[in-house]
């Protein structure tokens, strides 16, 4: 018996044959056609991807009695506050889910992972574009351990975006979710047929892969209307305060938008096709929109890890720690690293306490701290502790930095209601108002535009802080973590190796 086990390929097929046992094989899907040399002869090698079954990996999961007890007692909020996504008014008010309050809540995650550590011209060669998915019906407490949330699709990223075939990677996804939001689909589950419906709520990533899943225009430095939230030009983001002044996208006139796009494509009318897209940020039809259920342009939501503790709390820290040492020179570097060191860090922190100090050259170029995120989240909540006694409280930088700090803290809250979403407009508006005026010389990043829409994120979608990348991200972790030799196909490699450990 233990000699037909061992080797990984004969663990596969043994799996294969074992239907009790939690493996969903991963299925292969081509996206295109490339040119390679082999033996000095050019030969077309066939760019592919996999997925795992969304129904297969979903009935596994709806197996452990862990799980259906998520179901079986919904965790919708008794009073004024907001727990989790289902508290929200996208939620509540959905018709869908009213009629249907036991239906899935499907989290989308997508990102770039780079496997190695390369070098040079070979940066880009093994990087990877994951989707991940989880249950927004299972408690944020045990939504965020690592083993919950599962592989749903794996590829290259030179293969994925050359082709432009995400379509083709998630079309299983989008299948199996219209199915489930029109007449749901049968699973078994504990020997008992059950009717599984449910619908995709949200979409996490950073901004780069939102714009990109979303079929907006990436590259936000070159794009005429930066934000998928709204339709304000970039070169206005600076000059508004509130979300009131920015005129918001919507899902019939964005759903106009794409079909003229498509109708210029068809015509071969590349020069108004190009004209059209850059004016409106949009490069097509996303997958997404074949999705019920599910808006294109509130769904894909801002992530407050990448907005903030990745873009606007890095620089804004650095620019207020240069006018404290070197324009009011209040106290010396040195002492600032002294001083967090030996703070006493508490049980909560302990683990994600800063990593490095301060470094001169990056306080003096007003560049960015380099932290890790959890790094700064803790560091953003003890350096008041630490400064306060060195800084006078009428101080303009003091008080607006603390405003963004409260803004930090209100943002990955666990918890917050309507009035939570009303004082964080208003501090919004001031910290953006008084940040320009203090620092006039620092450059707007459009990250500072994006906190605008977090209000009312936050009303439609619960909580900030269960729309974070952090725990995706450290699920990125587990794929790192192999040692890999062989990269023959690295895509299979790692999505088998993923639910084989699964098993």
């Amino acid at each position: 018996m233990l000699d037909e086990l061992n080797n990984s390929t004969k663990h596969y097929k043994f799996y294969d044959r074992c239907a009790d046992l939690p493996y969903v094989k991963p299925e292969e899907v081509v996206l295109g056609i490339k040119h390679v040399t082999k033996h000095n002869q050019l030969v077309d090698v066939e760019r592919v991807g996999y997925f795992i079954p969304f129904a297969k990996s979903l009935n596994k999961l709806l197996e452990l009695p862990e799980v259906q007890q998520c179901f079986l007692r919904p965790q919708l909020s008794t009073d004024d506050f907001m727990y989790d996504i289902c508290d929200g008014e996208f939620i509540r008010n959905s018709p869908f889910f009213q009629q249907n309050p036991n239906a899935i809540q499907v989290i989308l995650n997508t990102d770039d992972v780079e496997i190695v550590n390369p070098l040079g011209n070979h940066i880009k060669k093994h990087k990877l574009t994951m989707f991940y998915f989880t249950i927004a019906n299972i408690p944020p407490q045990y939504r965020s351990k690592l083993h919950v949330i599962q592989l749903l699709a794996i590829a290259k990223t030179n293969d994925v975006r050359v082709e432009k075939k995400v379509d083709a990677l998630l079309n299983d996804f989008v299948t199996t979710l219209n199915e489930m939001s029109s007449t749901g689909i049968h699973m078994s589950v504990n020997g008992q047929v059950e009717n599984i419906q449910g619908a995709l709520v949200v979409v996490t990533a950073d901004t780069l892969a939102a714009n990109w899943l979303g079929k907006y225009k990436e590259g936000v430095a070159f794009a005429l209307k930066n934000c998928r939230n709204c339709e304000i030009l970039g070169t206005d983001m600076k000059n508004v305060y509130l979300d009131y002044e920015c005129s918001l996208r919507t899902d019939e006139k964005h759903n106009e938008q794409c079909e003229f796009l498509e109708q210029l494509k068809e015509a071969h009318s590349k020069g108004t096709f190009k004209y059209w897209s850059k004016m409106w940020s949009i490069n097509g039809k996303s997958c997404l929109m074949k999705l019920t259920n599910f808006s294109i342009t509130s769904g894909l939501v801002q992530d407050p890890m990448h907005v903030f503790l990745e873009g606007i709390l890095p620089k804004e820290l650095s620019s207020f720690l240069f006018h404290l040492v070197f324009t009011q020179k209040l106290f010396k570097l040195k002492w600032l690293n002294g001083k967090i060191r030996s703070f006493n860090y508490s049980y909560l922190h302990i683990k994600n306490k800063p990593e490095e100090t301060f470094q001169k050259g990056d306080v003096e170029n007003c560049t960015h701290i380099k932290q890790s995120s959890s790094a700064l989240h803790s560091l953003c909540q003890i350096l008041p502790l630490i400064l306060g006694p060195k800084v006078e409280m009428d101080n303009e930088h003091w008080i607006n930095f603390l405003r963004l700090v409260q803004i930090v803290l209100l943002c990955l809250s666990s918890y917050c209601n309507r009035e939570t979403a009303s004082v964080l407009r208003i501090l919004i508006g001031l910290y953006l108002r008084i940040s320009r005026r203090l620092y006039p010389k620092a450059s707007f990043v459009p990250k500072k535009h994006y906190m605008l829409h977090l209000p009312k994120q936050m009303l439609k979608n619960g909580p900030i802080k269960h729309h974070s990348c952090m725990r995706f991200e450290a699920k990125h972790g587990f794929f790192k973590a192999k040692k890999i030799r062989n990269f023959k196909n690295l895509p299979y490699s790692l999505s088998q190796h993923h639910h084989y450990t699964c098993v």
